[in-house]
This record gives C-alpha cells, sequence and structure tokens, in this order.
C-alpha cells in the first residue's frame, strides 16, 4: 500500500514536546505515535473510555 507525505509547519515547541513525551510513554517512534493520532480522530464509532463503561454497565 503506497503512502503519502504529510508536512506540518510551526508547531509549537511546548506541542512536539508533549507529541515526544506521549509517543516515549506509548513505547513508539514519533512518526508511530503521530499515525496513531490520525487513526483514531477517523475512524468512524470509537468510544471513549467513558463511553464504553457506561456501555458495559448498561448491559450487566
Amino acid at each position: 500500500m503506497g503512502g503519502v507525505n504529510l508536512t506540518l509547519k510551526n508547531i509549537p515547541v511546548e506541542f512536539m514536546d508533549g507529541l515526544r513525551r506521549q509517543a516515549k510513554c506509548h513505547h513508539r517512534s514519533l512518526q508511530g505515535e503521530n499515525m496513531t493520532i490520525l487513526e483514531e480522530g477517523i475512524r468512524p464509532g470509537r468510544l471513549t473510555l467513558g463511553e464504553l463503561r457506561a456501555e458495559v454497565s448498561e448491559r450487566a
């Protein structure tokens, strides 16, 4: 599967620092963390943790 390059410009340093910390926490590269964030952002029907808990409570 082919891919497309994406370039983001003028990202605030604090934002990049946060992304790097998050990637490290998840044991991912910065590229991997960004891909995960993008994939989760466009995936339809994803539940938040709170929504999932409510769903489980309702069914229990």
